[in-house]
Parts: C-alpha cells; sequence; structure tokens
C-alpha cells in the first residue's frame, strides 16, 4: 500500500514536472517570436472593394510563427476592423510566417480600405498563436537612414545631409558654393535639394522657409528668415535688390515647385529639387520682397516647410545645420 502511494506520487510529480518543463518551453518559445513589419508596411492591390492588399512582415526570430488575428485601426476615424482566417469578408491567408522570412507576405481582403492614399493613420496589430501582439503604425515612418546618416525622411519629403546639402550665391559669390560658412551683411540666396519619397505629388507653398537662429556673436538670440524664391532665381544684384527681388516672387498657384515621387520605389525618391530661399517675407505677391542676410557669427538652422500632399495641407519644421559667418574684404 505505501509502495503504490509512493508510486502515484511520483508519477504526479512527474507529470507536473512535465507540464512546468512544457510551459516553461512554451514561454520561451513566445519570447522568441520576433516579427516586424517591412517597408512599405501595406502593399495594395486592389483599390476597389473588395479590397486586397498585403502586409508585409519579416520573422528575425529563431522560431515559426503562426498568426491567428489581425487588428487594423484607423486611428483617424476612429473604427476598427478584426480580420481573421476563417472569416468570410474580412480574411487574410498566409498566416504561418517561418523563422528567418523576409518580406512575407500576408494576403488580406476585406471591405474596409487601408490605403496611405486616404490620408488616414492606421495602426495594425497581428496577433500570434502564443500571445504575443506586433504592431505598427502605418504609413510607416521614416527617420535617418544610410551610412552616416546622411539623409532624413520627414513625411513625404526626404533631405540630404552631405557636403553639398546647404549651398549658396551672393552678389560675389554667383555660383552656387558650399554654404557652411558664408559672407555677414550680404544678401544670400540659399539652395537646398528635397527628394519626393511618397506616393503622390508634393506642392511647396509660399510660407516656405529656412530660418538662422544665432547663438553666437553679435546674432545671439536673433532670428534670421530666408523665405521661398522662384526656381528662376541665381543670385541677389545688391545694387538692384528690389527689382531682382519682384523678378524671383514664388508664384505658387502658376509655377509651384512640384516635388515627383518614384512610383515604382517610392522609399529610393523621386528626382531631387533644387529649392531656392532668400526673400525677406512669405507674401511677395502682396508686399513687394526684398531679399535678406545674416549678420551675426554663428548660426543655427531649421527648415519650416509648408506643402500640399494628397489634397491636404502640411507644415514642418525640421532641425537642419550649423552655419558661421565670415566678414568680405573689400
Amino acid at each position: 500500500m505505501a509502495f503504490s502511494l509512493v508510486m502515484w506520487e511520483v508519477s504526479q510529480y512527474d507529470a507536473y514536472q512535465q507540464l512546468v518543463n512544457r510551459m516553461n518551453q512554451f514561454d520561451i518559445d513566445r519570447m522568441t517570436e520576433n516579427l516586424v513589419f517591412r517597408y512599405p508596411g501595406v502593399e495594395v492591390l486592389a483599390s476597389t472593394p473588395p479590397y486586397k492588399y498585403d502586409i508585409i512582415v519579416c520573422n528575425t526570430g529563431g522560431i515559426d510563427i503562426n498568426t491567428t488575428r489581425i487588428y487594423i485601426y484607423d486611428q483617424t476615424a476612429g473604427s476598427m476592423i478584426i480580420l481573421d482566417r476563417n472569416n468570410s469578408t474580412d480574411f487574410y491567408s498566409n498566416g504561418f510566417v517561418k523563422a528567418g522570412a523576409s518580406g512575407h507576405e500576408i494576403h488580406v481582403q476585406s471591405n474596409y480600405n487601408v490605403d496611405e492614399r486616404t490620408g488616414h493613420v492606421y495602426w495594425i496589430k497581428i496577433v500570434s498563436e502564443r500571445g504575443r501582439i506586433f504592431s505598427t503604425p502605418y504609413p510607416l515612418p521614416r527617420t535617418i537612414q544610410g551610412p552616416g546618416g546622411d539623409f532624413v525622411d520627414v513625411g513625404p519629403i526626404r533631405i540630404l545631409f552631405e557636403y553639398r546639402a546647404i549651398n549658396y550665391t551672393s552678389y560675389t559669390q554667383q555660383t552656387p558654393a558650399p554654404g557652411w560658412s558664408v559672407p555677414t551683411k550680404t544678401y544670400l540666396f540659399f539652395y537646398i535639394i528635397l527628394i519626393n519619397v511618397g506616393t503622390d505629388e508634393v506642392y511647396l507653398k509660399k510660407e516656405s522657409l529656412i530660418t538662422f537662429i544665432g547663438y553666437a556673436g553679435g546674432g545671439v538670440g536673433g532670428r534670421e528668415p530666408f523665405y521661398i524664391l522662384d526656381s528662376s532665381a541665381t543670385y541677389p544684384e545688391s545694387e538692384k535688390r528690389n527689382e531682382i527681388a519682384e523678378a524671383f516672387i514664388y508664384q505658387e498657384d502658376s509655377k509651384p515647385y512640384v516635388l515627383l515621387p518614384n512610383l515604382s520605389d517610392p522609399y529610393s525618391g523621386g528626382p531631387p529639387v533644387i529649392v531656392k530661399f532668400g526673400a525677406k517675407d512669405p507674401s511677395p505677391s502682396v508686399v513687394p520682397s526684398q531679399f535678406t542676410y545674416l549678420h551675426g557669427d554663428q548660426y543655427l538652422c531649421f527648415i519650416g516647410l509648408f506643402y500640399e500632399y494628397k489634397g491636404y495641407n502640411f507644415g514642418q519644421t525640421i532641425p537642419f545645420v550649423a552655419i558661421r559667418t565670415f566678414e568680405l574684404k573689400t
């Protein structure tokens, strides 16, 4: 009798230990899962009902992942869609993602439109069989990329950061030169390269500017704005600044800067566009514009971009570069 009791206790403990081991292994497997979303995040295949699109993911963990449900929350509209594998209207397939898979496409069909061209912001959440949740905003945000951080993407606009990221012209420097050091108390035009990494055209507004904040010398705390100029602007002629300024007025309605997308590869971006700045005020069509200049020693530069994208108006401020000035010898 005692022997039988001991054997029963041993078998129960062994069963308990096996259960604990399985639970521990399940937790280990669960924590090993790692699903990341690859740009562009969603690839739209059918833009009319029933909508069809692929959610693009990579399995960077060491274990296969089986997805069980997908939630898509429309943050702009405040609504949510639930995708199940066995649903008759809103469903997905190819939800088993093998370890190491890169660019795996989860196929979705739904009566709800998920397309960045709507201008909405979405949150996509994928639930795994082990209970993990992997989420991302869509459209995917972009940050500094490339070796040495040679550009930054903000919304649909890419700003290059390199030796010629900022160039300038003046009456004494009539061809563009790198603008890390520029003459003080001299009318200047600044040249900035912008690239469209979105999926629609970008139209720049007349309020766009680059502004310099002084932090050393006589310009400490001062603000020196340079508003957008017409693309035909070359260099400021100091003795004819008013006449030349009127010729370089930015006409956003009739002759805007248009940043074109690269529809076959949006992330590589469309053709670079040189945008020029140098007007003293943002409304030259009302008040004849004059040129502006820097009168301090050292400045931090910020880019303020106002633009139209997908029929909506946006405004963004981007920290850009630091420059210094020098006195021209007469």
